[in-house]
């Protein structure tokens, strides 16, 4: 991270758009790239992620901001060289802006200076007052960033374990059904004698969302009552996005 904040300059770091960016350019380059499927869904989502925060941040300044960082930090040699060229296209509009802005102060400061400005130079004063103070506020508010339901992870990310007590296959193959018919990437079934309760395993507190969808998923389709169960500290030894359904 040091290195980013050498490569950005101070200035970068005292508008708090780095931890900003960081935070959600995180969020897409922690996908473990596992198999195939995997990394084209994965490039879509982050391909999704990226028009939109494009999208949410319209003002040449942010985009040439969003350019910068991205050319700087994207270990892809052909995504680097891709953020390369939007940089400098989106350069051309941000040297446009900036002689706009310089132009409209300009002449707002030559329309002050008026001692009995008329009518027209009045409204025309009032105009650029206000064109001005929109662009101020719009430069300065902080990169908007995507949620993570909006560009979020396909369900077939996600693997997950059923294991199920015995008398139980029959409900068991239920929820192997609706979780696969979801999108899910459902792995073979097991039964387990230490099943003592319906609940839902998760390994990264980035899945509660996900975990929370399925929950109502079953409840709404079988009637089935899953509790979810946090197993954040056990998460060294198991892959990113692993769930498990355990059914007494």
């Amino acid at each position: 991270m040091k290195r980013i904040f050498d490569f950005l300059g101070k200035d970068w770091q005292k508008t708090g758009i780095v931890a900003l960016i960081s935070a959600a350019f995180s969020s897409i380059t922690t996908y473990q790239f596992t198999d195939r499927d995997k990394s084209i869904t994965e490039m879509d989502a982050y391909q999704r992620f990226v028009t939109e925060i494009l999208v949410l941040n319209d003002h040449p300044a942010k985009r040439r901001m969003l350019a910068q960082y991205f050319a700087g930090v994207t270990p892809s040699y052909s995504q680097n060289k891709k953020w390369d060229d939007y940089y400098c296209e989106v350069e051309k509009d941000y040297v446009r802006f900036q002689k706009t802005d310089s132009l409209d102060k300009a002449r707002l400061l030559y329309l002050l200076d008026i001692n009995n400005p008329t009518k027209s130079q009045k409204w025309e004063t009032e105009v650029l007052k206000t064109k001005l103070n929109q662009r101020q506020i719009s430069l300065g508010k902080p990169i908007e960033i995507p949620s993570e339901k909006s560009f979020g992870m396909s369900n077939s990310l996600f693997s997950i374990y059923i294991q199920y007590k015995k008398g139980s296959e029959s409900i068991a193959n239920t929820v192997n059904e609706k979780l696969q018919n979801a999108g899910f990437n459902v792995l073979p079934m097991e039964m387990k004698t230490e099943v003592v309760d319906n609940d839902i395993r998760y390994y990264s507190s980035k899945d509660y969302s996900t975990v929370s969808a399925i929950i109502d998923l079953l409840k709404a389709e079988i009637n089935l009552d899953l509790k979810s169960k946090n197993f954040e500290r056990l998460n060294k030894d198991v892959k990113p996005h692993t769930l498990e359904v355990w059914i007494k």
